[in-house]
């Protein structure tokens, strides 16, 4: 059953929950530089030197485009979409089935959705596709009743967000990942459907604005729908999360080095482990005796028991009825906190993280007949 409420407007005190940056996009998106200041420092002086005698110029905005397929019923839906990540794209799109109202799928013109949107979807250029108030004001022309996204910190989604406010349409936020205290702020007046109440609580942070909806993760839903049918791999493999802003390299990189000399584990690296300093530091896991897992195989077809530092593959698993467990050597608080929210278990446990419980229903079902125009 769907649990709706408002949000909890009773600041918390003396708890380790809730967010870094309740409220402040612009807080948040500092504290994102401040962790990428090294990144940011060396862009900043190889472009000084490139330019030396230029006149600086502010970087430009990417050309947006949108992606739309007509609908049977009254109602259009506008979902911005950012990055090609499965958690993002399935918490959206996976709606797509259920609603027959007209979609408009907001995306950078560089972003290929074709094979994820399917058929009856065209594309349609837009005026100034690198304005964003330009291309904010044509998508309000365009009448949208609601708004479904995942986030409002990138481009398309900080488009989206301008729409929902000018048009004063209802914003939905769908939770698409396990929560952190680094998770970007809700917007203002949005309406979030979260995974479980304590993720509900846990992200809306005594804000009095946000309401919310439980539904439950289509992410662990689609992995529950995929049992491993095959013996398990007792040879653990460590999630990389070195990508992460959550946590310094140090912690993260140590924990898996120490993991995987002390037990023989796989390491495999996370998607987004591409940047100069992972791979210096996968060349030097390397030399050390480590060995990395084969990353052609998707993780949802992975038969080896996993284990994280903080990662939802962790959860992913355990409803796979794989088991897995969490490890880090003396985490900061607010990983005990997650660990104790989402049931995971530390390594040496007798017994691996339990399967979460799960909402008798696909998730998309449950948010599609909010959004108006249900099939």
């Amino acid at each position: 059953m769907i649990r709706k409420r408002r949000a909890e407007t009773t600041p918390r005190r003396a708890r380790h929950t809730g967010l870094a940056h309740p409220e402040s996009l612009s807080d948040w998106q500092q504290w994102q530089d401040s962790q990428r200041r090294l990144q940011i420092a060396k862009a900043a002086v190889t472009g000084r030197i490139r330019n030396r005698g230029r006149a600086p110029e502010a970087p430009a905005a990417p050309a947006l485009t949108l992606t739309e397929r007509a609908g049977t019923t009254s109602g259009r839906l506008l979902i911005p979409i950012d990055t090609l990540s499965a958690t993002s794209l399935n918490a959206c799109l996976s709606v797509l089935p259920y609603v027959s109202m007209s979609v408009a799928v907001l995306h950078p013109a560089a972003l290929d959705l074709t094979s994820v949107l399917g058929a009856g979807f065209v594309q349609r250029a837009l005026d100034c596709p690198s304005d964003p108030d330009v291309v904010a004001a044509q998508l309000v022309n365009d009448a949208p009743t609601a708004v479904l996204t995942t986030s409002t910190h990138l481009d398309a989604g900080a488009v989206a967000d301008e729409v929902s406010r000018r048009a004063g349409i209802s914003q939905y936020v769908v939770q698409h990942g396990a929560l952190t205290p680094f998770a970007p702020p809700l917007p203002r007046e949005a309406h979030l459907l979260a995974w479980t109440d304590a993720d509900a609580d846990f992200w809306t942070s005594s804000r009095r604005d946000i309401t919310a909806t439980t539904v439950g993760s289509q992410h662990l839903w689609e992995a529950a729908q995929n049992p491993l049918e095959d013996d398990i791999d007792e040879r653990p493999m460590f999630l990389g999360q070195l990508h992460g802003a959550e946590l310094p390299r140090t912690v993260s990189g140590g924990a898996a080095v120490r993991f995987c000399r002390s037990t023989g584990a796989l390491y495999r690296p996370h998607p987004r482990e591409e940047d100069a300093l992972s791979r210096a530091q996968h060349w030097t896991m390397k030399k050390a005796g480590i060995e990395f897992a084969d990353t052609s195989v998707p993780l949802s077809q992975v038969p080896n028991q996993v284990v994280a530092v903080f990662s939802t593959g962790v959860l992913e698993a355990s409803v796979r009825g794989i088991p897995g467990w969490v490890y880090a050597e003396r985490p900061p608080m607010w990983v005990v906190e997650f660990w104790r929210r989402y049931g995971m278990a530390t390594w040496g446990s007798s017994e691996p993280t339990a399967p979460p419980a799960l909402i008798d229903a696909e998730p998309a079902t449950l948010i599609a007949p909010a959004l108006g125009g249900a099939a």
